[in-house]
């Protein structure tokens, strides 16, 4: 009966890993997934699938808009403040226009070493292609490298 149980438990546990894993190796599926995680407001989740870069940029110009130490600013958005929402998101959320750019087609190349790609979305009358970079076994989303490349 344990053996059974642990099975069970053991492909429930596989299904549950198999769609995060998925989108892992997909830069596209990488950038659809931040792009939903912004129009539907799950800010933590966007947050975490920025490059390092783009956080630090964010975070350096945040704390210099508002005149706030960087660390505390980047201690803000890692715990999903409130207060970042209005000051950061919904702006962010809106000048994007997330939940739009996720609807259309996405096709991408994978450059040199493997750690670096770019996301081409087809909007109909234009593409858009955003820099995606593999950090830590997954792909993050560049988008300061891609729209603000001297911003660091």
């Amino acid at each position: 009966m344990q053996v059974v149980l642990r099975t069970i438990l053991a492909f429930i546990i596989f299904l549950n890993a198999a769609p995060a894993a998925a989108a892992s190796n997909d830069p596209a599926a990488a950038l659809r997934a931040f792009l939903t995680s912004v129009d539907q407001k799950d800010y933590a989740a966007a947050w975490s699938d920025f490059t390092r870069s783009t956080q630090d940029a964010i975070v350096k110009s945040v704390a210099n808009n508002e005149h706030m130490d960087a660390a505390q600013v980047h201690s803000l958005f890692d715990a999903n403040d409130s207060r970042i929402d209005a000051g950061f998101w919904d702006s962010f959320r809106k000048s994007s226009t997330a939940g739009a750019l996720a609807q259309y087609g996405m096709t991408s190349d994978v450059f040199g070493n493997g750690a670096n790609a770019e996301v081409r979305i087809l909007t109909g009358g234009r593409t858009v292609t955003i820099k995606m970079f593999l950090e830590v076994g997954a792909w993050k989303v560049g988008w300061m490298e891609t729209f603000f490349p001297n911003s660091k």
